[in-house]
């Protein structure tokens, strides 16, 4: 799942940083695309942390 996650944000930023620019393509890929996947990324990373921490206090 992670791993999934992961890789396709990695094509997901070839196609996007890589790609011939034009202007709504640069306020994209330098504004709204390190915000969104960014707080995609915590709250995920947050979420997995959370679930594996409950897990581990229930078997106590």
């Amino acid at each position: 799942m992670e791993l999934f996650v992961l890789s396709s944000l990695l094509i997901y930023h070839i196609l996007y940083f890589h790609a011939p620019y034009n202007l709504l393509l640069d306020v994209w890929g330098n504004l709204i695309h390190p915000i969104l996947f960014g707080g995609v990324i915590v709250s995920l990373a947050g979420t997995i942390i959370y679930f594996r921490d409950r897990k581990k206090t229930q078997k106590v």
